[in-house]
């Protein structure tokens, strides 16, 4: 009876242990997958805020340089012509070319020292005509991270504003979808709800797939554990029987030698006893024999006397 009540509360006491086990790889899945998400939103945000920074960086610099391309061509074409001015112009044109080369290579220097790159910014169709019409004038270039560079080329050719438009509706169009796929999880989540309430689905169910796959993961983690716990419990359990029989059997074979020990000491103190009074009288026959000697040896000369006079 009482091993059968002892069975029963470690049965509870297991399903119990299983239920909150289950209880915490759940929380801990979903607190992973919570932190996955943001940090993925985060790192998305991120790389958007990035791109639009340099964008609106390199809008600002090839505005610049267009900028000085077009006042130096219009003072080109406004001006008389000179020869001295045309040489100063072509000076200033060549010393001006020189030293935007120079800050280029320093800029590209720069940027490789710190992980970035240059990209050329191929200009639309009306830049093309306006240059064409207004004189040669250098693309713009613009420095952005290895992984922004990436992705540019992924959105495929044409002017930094259509690929930035271009990631622009696709990044729209995921929040669209993200949307609806979280409308989609909420129904799923209340119907769930609704049905376990009306005790149609027995059973937890898990948000998505990873979820799943990570409890189920750490379910077999903790059966494989719980049951090597088992094994090394039922081995230690045959050793410490083990050792309880050798203990019994160690005391019986002390209780044995104490028992033979006391009797042994009990013979020995008899022993004694018997050598002591032996001693005694050896000592006392010692003495009579000694004592008979002298007498012997007194008859003795008494007879040789006797035998003397005779």
């Amino acid at each position: 009876m009482e091993s059968a009540i002892a069975g029963r509360r470690r049965t509870a006491t297991r399903h119990s242990a299983e239920d909150q086990a289950l209880d915490q790889i759940a929380k801990e899945a979903e607190a992973r997958l919570a932190a996955r998400r943001q940090a993925r939103a985060e790192a998305r945000e991120i790389r958007m805020r990035e791109l639009e920074r340099q964008q609106k960086e390199a809008e600002e610099n090839a505005d610049r340089v267009y900028d000085m391309c077009a006042a130096d061509v219009n003072r080109t074409m406004r001006v008389t012509p000179d020869p001295v001015r045309t040489s100063r112009l072509l000076t200033n044109s060549n010393n001006f070319q020189s030293s935007r080369r120079s800050s280029e290579d320093s800029l590209e220097d720069a940027g490789l020292r710190n992980g970035l790159v240059i990209v050329d910014d191929e200009g639309s169709e009306d830049e093309e005509n306006r240059n064409i019409e207004n004189g040669p004038c250098h693309g713009r270039r613009v420095l952005v991270s290895t992984e922004a560079a990436e992705l540019l080329e992924t959105a495929g050719k044409g002017s930094l504003d259509v690929r930035l438009r271009k990631f622009a509706s696709e990044k729209k169009e995921l929040q669209d979808e993200i949307r609806h796929l979280r409308l989609e999880l909420e129904e799923t989540r209340n119907r769930v709800r609704s049905e376990r309430s009306s005790g149609s689905v027995l059973g937890s169910l898990s948000d998505n797939e990873d979820i799943q796959r990570e409890a189920n993961k750490l379910l077999a983690d903790y059966k494989f554990k719980l049951q090597k716990a088992e094994q090394d419990m039922s081995t230690l359990q045959a050793t410490v029987a083990r050792l309880e029989s050798q203990v019994i059997r160690y005391k019986s074979a002390a209780e044995a030698s104490e028992k033979a020990e006391d009797e042994l000491k009990v013979e020995k103190r008899k022993l004694q006893r018997e050598v002591r009074e032996t001693q005694g009288r050896v000592e006392e026959l010692e003495t009579a024999n000694s004592h008979l000697q002298r007498r012997l040896d007194k008859l003795k000369n008494a007879k040789s006397a006797l035998l003397k006079e005779l």
